[in-house]
């Protein structure tokens, strides 16, 4: 008898644990355990259910179905439906009903808490024809107050058509839902020139687009991969695709007419989930300067920065204006440094501050700080403070300044002339006149 038992258990054991079909071992929907019947007169139809973990998971414990969300089952616990890609993982209130005279699902889905019973999300109504895209977003808020200052979105200006990777097929979503909708677009970077227009990044459209900061029109549009021709196609080496990281470069621009620009051409695009394939246009990732005649629309290629060392993981180089490598690190951690990114990476440049006082000093007007950049005392000016206490200090950007002479503007005694005072860096102090 105590064998018996033990099977019997096993056995129960076993049947409350979420199951796969053998022509359909990619799902596991939780199974129901009917302890009473439906009676004859019970309403015939099907049962609309949504199961979820009550409870968070942790590293040591998991609770609730393996594949929460919507499922159709019968009064016999068959499954008739599931939905393991249309609706994301926490939904509630799964139903049917009809709109606009026509057979929909509806579902709350979103985020919860668990065990609290609160969370936000939207409700979706989904059919035949169902279909979520992604419509990219970029604001302009005032840091300080938070109020809203510019606002761009994707599809009030640009067709889905033009995106690179189409609906689902592993790069940029399924469609299917909102936690897995079309990325289209994807806006990546934003810049905004002295003029208060804005310089987007559109990777999974391939195209660089100079909006107006005034009414978010379309001003023009760099095609990376030709798709929407300009009157005279750009040379091979302009183009990019899947990019990052667009900035204007108006210092580079020979004329009025002639808009420069910089960008990582990044050439690659990975999977999503494992589905689908990687997407590679060109062999390597590059660093791209392109310049846009918006006369006879043309675009042509300035310089490339392209990679020469050895394949790394989360790398930042550095380049000098002639494309020589001056700096170059990528994190290493053995075996976890794998598949490591880093994005973007930045260099500040560095800051010194110089102080200076002079004891016993009533007369000086103005503190000017020079560095010294040569043996035979040459200088270049840093910068230059009112006098309005014992010690003063000025804060130097850029590489760091090893010497510095702080120099005393007196009034003159004349009254047409200043005099000045240098205190030099070991305190010595020398009455000039100019």
């Amino acid at each position: 008898m105590k064998r018996i038992s033990f099977i019997a258990a096993l056995l129960t054991l076993f049947a409350t644990a979420d199951w796969q079909f053998v022509p359909r071992s990619d799902i596991a929907p939780p199974r129901l355990h009917i302890t009473i019947l439906a009676s004859k007169n019970v309403e015939s139809g099907y049962l609309f259910m949504a199961p979820f973990a009550g409870y968070p998971d942790t590293a040591f414990e998991q609770h609730g179905p393996r594949q929460a969300g919507p499922y159709i089952f019968r009064d016999d616990r068959e499954l008739i439906w599931l939905d393991y890609s249309y609706y994301s993982i926490c939904a509630t209130n799964f139903q049917a009903a009809r709109w606009k005279g026509r057979d929909v699902l509806f579902s709350f889905e979103g985020d919860h808490k668990p065990n609290y019973g609160y969370g936000h999300g939207h409700t979706t109504i989904c059919d035949e024809d169902q279909q979520w895209i992604v419509n990219a977003i970029f604001q302009e808020l005032d840091i300080e107050t938070g109020k809203l200052l510019f606002e761009w979105e994707s599809l009030g200006w640009v067709w889905p058509d033009e995106a690179v990777t189409p609906l689902n097929p592993g790069q940029a979503g399924s469609g299917h839902n909102s936690s897995d909708a079309w990325d289209y677009f994807h806006i990546n970077s934003v810049d905004k020139n002295v003029e208060g227009d804005y310089l987007i990044s559109a990777r999974d459209a391939c195209s660089v687009h100079k909006i107006s900061g005034t009414d978010g029109s379309i001003i023009w549009r760099l095609d990376g991969m030709q798709k929407l021709l300009l009157h005279t196609p750009p040379p091979p080496n302009a183009s990019f695709c899947f990019q990052h990281h667009a900035r204007f470069q108006p210092h580079l621009s020979p004329s009025s007419d002639v808009e420069v620009v910089s960008l990582y051409d990044n050439a690659a695009h990975g999977t999503e989930n494992g589905r689908g394939s990687e997407i590679h246009t060109a062999p390597t990732s590059s660093g791209k300067i392109l310049a846009l005649n918006t006369t006879s629309w043309t675009a042509s290629f300035i310089q490339g920065f392209n990679p020469r060392l050895a394949q790394t993981y989360g790398p930042l180089t550095e380049y000098d204006s002639l494309g020589n490598v001056l700096f170059h690190t990528y994190f290493d951690s053995g075996f976890l440094g794998l598949g490591v990114q880093n994005y973007p990476g930045f260099r500040r440049e560095g800051e010194t501050m110089v102080y200076v006082s002079c004891n016993g000093d009533t007369e000086t007007r103005v503190w000017r700080f020079y560095a010294v950049t040569g043996w035979v005392g040459a200088r270049r000016f840093l910068g230059e403070v009112e006098r309005k206490g014992f010690e003063m200090r000025l804060e130097v950007t850029g590489k760091g300044v090893r010497n510095v002479v702080a120099e005393a503007v007196l009034p003159g005694k004349s009254g047409k002339k200043d005099d000045r005072l240098v205190v030099q860096n070991d305190g010595q102090k020398q009455l000039i006149e100019l």
